[in-house]
């Protein structure tokens, strides 16, 4: 067998299988568009047998060659009238197809085999040129649709163009007979191809479907990588719409969510033309079985509820998949796809949805799990504050508790907590502890010379430069009214000595300034006692150095004095801490 004979006999069988395909698939599930498809492939697979008996059995009988040239010619207007399934096809190229039909089937009746070229031109014209207009309305179909109606319109085109072309070499090779050795084979081939593209086309393997749907759900799936919850969640609900009605290659599909509160679902995307808010009130109760369900009116095994049924007829469609949106903690809502032309979707679209209902679940979880954890990390943060704000004001309030507001330093309360802890913190060590106490000379003058608020420049100067010429282990206190006492953990009686000395010779050199003004120098009297040589209680000492005081004073003021015996009169803890009143003001 040669080349030409091969091909010619792969193209006839692939020609015939394709028709018995499509007219096993018209049986098992009817439906206009179906017919149409089985009209379209057995109109040539007529003729192809036809020629193929002839050829065998070497029959030349007129009147079978012109059956099986007119059942051919039959299969542009099929197309055609197929395009109808897909797109408008206004009512002068329907006709026009109708009127060149009849006219190449009256022309081939009248004249015999071979027909002439001018009656052969005329039954190209109308051929070619139905078969053009066929591919070039599948393409424009392509181009509007995606997943796998894109796939099944494209290779559909492609084979209606590789037929219009073949028509066309055909009309060229009978005005010049003698190109026919030469466009033989390429002829050959191109009516192969255009076999097989229809076969993809109109009568794919189910495994290829499959592929193209699984295509439509990694495209699904990756649209949703990088981007953030908040943009899932805003765009899911058109994403997962366009992704169902490529992956079955529906007329529309609808989403359609539970509200906050309750089971009423509400519309969230659609992609159909029509308005689908009726096909979700009719079958709410399906939400909640949580089962994929599918209602065919082309399949006589499908039980479909009247309402449903005339629904889906008066939105030009004849099947519907819903499919719950559901995961195994909670049910999110329905979708729902509208079909038409069922020859287009296999057995495989419920799967295909329930899948992508799956992913779109998912989906949802991780969103709302992403927005309750924003809602806990907010609230989190907002008791983080409102600690933080209570510390603060905690801080706030020890620090007005054991501050002196006024210079700052530690008041009498804190010198009581704080003085017999160094006391037994030195008494372990065996360790030194000094004590100072101080007080400002004049004090009362100040005050009646300058007013009380030149008194408390004074007090607040003071502080500081006590609060500057400390250790951080030195406490610093204001002991009450003009008067300071400073403790020195780990100073001996010498060491705190030259320390109030120091103390006392800064002082003088003091330049308080109140409102732009000198208020003249400062001078203190400082009464020094020390732990062990002056007592071994906070009584005692604080009596130690308030006697030093006294004595620094009475002799003369700014000087120091330290105490040179342990205090006579026994007291309870702490009673040497009550301001004595003889020398206030002086």
């Amino acid at each position: 067998m040669d080349l030409n004979a091969f091909l010619n006999d792969l193209t006839r069988a692939t020609f015939v299988l394709v028709a018995v395909l499509t007219l096993v698939d018209f049986a098992r599930y009817r439906g206009r568009t179906r017919l149409d498809i089985a009209l379209m492939f057995a109109s040539l697979s007529v003729y192809v047998g036809i020629q193929a008996v002839s050829n065998r059995l070497d029959i030349e009988t007129r009147w079978v060659d012109t059956l099986g040239v007119a059942s051919a010619l039959a299969h542009p207007f099929l197309m055609v009238r197929l395009v109808q399934h897909f797109r408008e096809v206004r009512a002068p190229i329907l006709r026009a197809a109708l009127a060149g039909l009849a006219v190449s089937w009256a022309l081939v009746i009248l004249f015999p085999r071979p027909i002439p070229p001018v009656p052969s031109l005329v039954i190209v014209a109308y051929f070619g040129g139905a078969e053009a207009y066929a591919a070039m309305a599948f393409a424009k179909g392509a181009r509007k649709t995606g997943g796998v109606v894109h796939q099944r319109l494209t290779l559909a085109s492609v084979a209606s163009g590789l037929l219009a072309l073949i028509v066309l070499i055909a009309g060229v090779e009978a005005v010049v007979p003698s190109i026919g050795d030469f466009v033989r084979l390429p002829s050959l081939g191109l009516a192969l191809l255009s076999a097989v593209g229809y076969y993809l086309g109109f009568s794919p393997p189910r495994g290829l479907l499959r592929v193209w749907q699984l295509r439509e759900i990694h495209r699904f799936l990756s649209e949703r990588v990088g981007l953030s919850h908040d943009e899932r969640a805003t765009r899911l609900p058109d994403q997962l719409c366009h992704a169902a009605t490529r992956v079955v290659g529906g007329s529309g599909s609808i989403l359609a969510l539970k509200a906050d509160e309750g089971d009423q679902l509400v519309v969230r995307a659609t992609d159909h033309p029509a308005v689908l808010s009726p096909v979700i009130a009719l079958i709410q109760n399906e939400a909640k079985s949580a089962k994929p369900r599918r209602w065919s009116l082309v399949s006589a095994a499908a039980t479909i509820p009247q309402e449903i049924a005339r629904f889906i007829d008066y939105l030009g469609a004849d099947t519907v998949y819903a499919v719950p949106i559901t995961t195994k903690e909670r049910t999110w809502g329905l979708l729902v796809t509208l079909c038409w032309a069922q020859s287009l979707f296999t057995a495989d679209d419920l799967n295909s949805l329930t899948l992508l209902a799956e992913e779109g679940a998912i989906t949802l979880d991780n969103v709302e799990l992403a927005a309750r954890q924003r809602r806990l990390i907010s609230q989190l943060e907002e008791t983080n504050r409102e600690l933080e704000a209570n510390l603060r004001l905690q801080k706030t309030l020890r620090v007005q508790a054991v501050r002196d507001p006024l210079t700052g330093l530690f008041n009498r309360r804190y010198l009581e907590e704080t003085f017999e802890r160094e006391l037994r913190r030195a008494e372990r060590a065996r360790k030194p502890l000094g004590v100072i106490m101080l007080d400002l000379d004049h004090f009362k003058a100040f005050n009646d010379t300058f007013g009380h608020a030149a008194g408390d420049a004074i007090l607040r100067f003071l502080g500081q430069f006590l609060l500057s010429r400390s250790r951080r282990e030195d406490v610093a206190c204001r002991y009450g009214g003009e008067e300071f006492v400073l403790i020195f953990p780990d100073a001996s009686l010498d060491t705190t000595t030259r320390r109030a000395e120091q103390l006392r010779a800064e002082a003088r050199s003091l330049q308080v300034l109140h409102h732009g003004h000198p208020l003249g120098n400062v001078t203190i009297s400082v009464g020094v006692a020390a732990f062990p040589e002056q007592g071994s209680t906070t009584a005692t000492l604080l009596r130690a150095a308030d006697e030093a005081l006294y004595r620094a004073k009475t002799e003369g003021r700014d000087r120091v004095e330290v105490a040179r015996r342990l205090a006579l009169t026994p007291r309870s803890p702490l009673s040497g801490l009550r301001e004595p009143a003889r020398r206030r003001g002086t």
